[in-house]
């Protein structure tokens, strides 16, 4: 990505790569990530204008599928911000205690996105030594 970043001058933000601490160091040093994974829906919404297209992360994992209060809505293809302090995200604590505690449980070597992916390329396998889209 800061191959990318230098090569383009556009801006980026990523759900795919910097997902956690080891990683976001690296990304850090070499410039390589402007907006981080949880951060870039916020950024965009709170900076005038276009800075780069923006994806929103959802947890789509099983009983999980919100860490807030009031999650943002996409509508039309649009987050709209709040007019709320923190724009308007109001952190539900005890789910964040129960992600937290799967995820002490699994850590990041379980995650299976297998039936993700298999949507894209029928019988995908996770393999760590392979980028995901080159099987």
């Amino acid at each position: 990505m800061a191959g990318f970043k230098r090569a383009t001058g556009i801006p980026t933000a990523t759900n795919m790569v910097a997902t956690d601490w080891r990683q976001m160091g690296h990304s850090l040093r070499r410039e390589a990530v402007d907006i981080p994974l949880a951060m870039f829906t916020h950024a965009a919404a709170a900076v005038p204008g276009r800075i780069t297209a923006i994806d929103t992360h959802w947890i789509w994992q099983e009983d999980q599928e919100r860490l807030t209060r009031e999650p943002l809505q996409i509508a039309g293809g649009q987050v709209e911000v709040p007019d709320r302090p923190g724009l308007g995200i109001e952190p539900d604590m005890q789910r964040i205690i129960a992600a937290h505690e799967l995820y002490k449980e699994v850590a990041t070597g379980a995650r299976d996105d297998a039936m993700a992916m298999q949507y894209l390329i029928p019988g995908w396998r996770y393999d760590p030594k392979r980028p995901s889209l080159a099987r």
